[in-house]
């Protein structure tokens, strides 16, 4: 299609000829460039999708619908069966092309005409290259989404024949209405409803080859009946020639067709089943060779984070972590620092999936490494974003929020690296403080930017206090209206835990989530961790 249409393009350009409606003044380079950028940014690119999901697609339920066109693209014409089916295409052509006009004879609010070309190429100065205008110009793609892959497509999805026939020809009349044009919106939607009727005919009679040759006749026809009604005598001289070589293929199809290779069609729509049903088989065992991957991870996963919670003198500790895939990129962690001190840890690494738990598992190992060295807090969280960002070098980043507990006075330590903030649930006023200690997340960058940006906001825990650590899984969660949960729901939910326990806090929140999003799927990991200091 590239080779073709920058063929037919320069080839234009170069005998002078530019659409003048389109491109206006520009030079023959923008008008050259204009146009290969339409073939490789539109034309290529959806052509491609269309004929390869109808490789996709027809294997298994079409196959003796496509067989012909794989043989023509392997062979050529010469296999017999190939040449009947482009006699029949170039056949309906004819049909299809001369439809709307016969009709707009008989009423004229019903005469369309096809549309598909410039209006001034009909002045194109090269008007052997008219076949060409077949891979640059709409019809083809429209035919091919149409019969390559709707038709599959809608057996596939509607398999009652009621459902998909109705279905195959609605869309059918939709697509082939769009290359006609006619002074009135009946006349346009009759000549795609003929062109539609016809050629699901052909389709089902024949085969897709059939089908795609009524673009180009249709488009060869054009270009010669349009020379032929100029009054110059040169463009009626290219209109004959033209129409010479819109005759020229039927002799020679037809020697093919009895004179031809013979190919046995049953063979080859077995071998092109077979072919499918092989390739179908090699999915599933990826497919299934992926979950038993997948099932381990997410085994290795759970086992990374803690079993239970540390036991605390006069504290209690509620976690967790629930992916929304197979394996996830949030965790928590409980690391005792120095030989008093406790680090509980959320996290959250962006992304998803595989590549999110590895990091993940990097980022625990170095805070489990790094924790056991007795060094300060602060430096710990430094020491982590440089291995990280010489790890990471940008392509990922870790959002964290750090509480250090000293069990004997209650004094909390609050790190937070661009990770949402801790809430402070206060037994004594029965409110809910953000805590909101400023921090760049992990692996942005290294050095002195992020260890300036670092700082710590203390909290004294008093009986009946608790500390809320979660992922951005809660406040994003999104129901099916696309609706968030947001940030103050969360707080006013928890401003109503007071008197809860630990445990029943962390349950009372995820069962609020649950409850918003109402069996809609979360589209991130939710992980939540509750520090509580037990009453006297």
């Amino acid at each position: 299609i590239l080779a073709a249409g920058a063929l037919h393009l320069m080839a234009r350009v170069a005998a002078g000829y530019w659409d003048a409606e389109r491109i206006q003044d520009d030079t023959l380079l923008e008008a050259m460039l204009i146009g290969l950028a339409l073939l490789v940014g539109l034309v290529a690119p959806c052509a491609a999708g269309v004929w390869g999901a109808s490789f996709a697609l027809t294997g298994s339920v079409m196959a003796e619908k496509t067989v012909t066109a794989e043989i023509l693209w392997r062979r050529g014409p010469q296999v017999r069966a190939v040449a009947l089916s482009l006699l029949w295409g170039w056949a309906a052509a004819g049909w299809v092309g001369s439809a709307p006009y016969l009709l707009g004879a008989i009423a004229g609010p019903l005469e369309a005409r096809l549309a598909a070309l410039d209006p001034g190429s009909v002045m194109a100065p090269l008007p052997l290259l008219a076949p060409l205008d077949a891979f640059t110009h709409p019809p083809l793609l429209l035919w091919g989404i149409v019969f390559a892959f709707w038709y599959p497509l809608s057996i596939r999805l509607l398999k009652r024949p009621f459902l998909y026939r109705a279905a195959q020809l609605g869309v059918a009349v939709l697509f082939l209405t769009v290359p006609f044009r006619s002074v009135s919106l009946i006349g346009v939607l009759t000549a795609g409803l003929v062109a539609a009727l016809l050629s699901d005919r052909l389709y089902w009679r024949r085969d897709l080859a059939a089908v795609l040759v009524i673009p180009p006749a249709l488009l060869m026809a054009q270009h010669a009946g349009t020379h032929l009604a100029q009054p110059a005598d040169g463009l009626q001289s290219w209109g004959l020639v033209m129409a010479g070589l819109l005759a020229l293929p039927l002799p020679l199809l037809g020697w093919f067709a009895f004179r031809g290779t013979e190919v046995d069609m049953e063979q080859e729509v077995s071998k092109r089943r077979l072919q499918a049903l092989r390739l179908e088989n090699m999915r599933k065992a990826e497919r299934e060779r992926l979950l038993a991957e997948f099932s381990v991870a997410r085994q290795a996963q759970r086992q990374m984070l803690p079993d239970t919670p540390p036991r605390l003198e006069g504290y209690r500790l509620a976690a967790v972590c629930q992916p929304a895939r197979e394996v996830g990129g949030d965790f928590y962690d409980f690391v005792q620092l120095g030989d008093s001190e406790w680090g509980v840890v959320v996290a959250d690494v962006s992304g998803k999936g595989v590549p999110a738990a590895l990091y993940m598992t990097l980022t625990k190992g170095l805070l489990q490494s790094l924790g056991d060295d007795g060094r300060p807090s602060a430096d710990l969280v430094v020491e982590v974003n440089r291995h990280l960002f010489a790890v990471a070098r940008h392509r990922v980043f870790v959002t964290m929020a750090l509480s250090v507990l000293d069990p004997e006075t209650g004094r909390v330590d609050c790190f937070r690296a661009g990770h949402n903030p801790p809430l402070w649930r206060r037994a004594a006023s029965a409110e809910v403080q953000v805590i909101r200690p400023s921090g760049l997340g992990l692996g942005l960058t290294a050095g002195d930017l992020f260890e300036r940006s670092l700082a710590a906001e203390k909290v004294g825990l008093e009986a009946g206090d608790a500390l809320f650590l979660y992922s951005d899984g809660i406040p994003e969660a999104m129901d099916r209206q696309g609706r968030e949960y947001g940030d103050q729901r969360l707080l006013d939910l928890i401003g109503r835990t007071g008197g809860l326990s630990a445990e029943q806090s962390a349950q009372r929140v995820l069962e609020d989530v649950r409850r918003f999003l109402d069996g809609h799927p979360p589209n991130d990991d939710i992980t939540l961790v509750v520090l509580e200091r037990l009453a006297d």
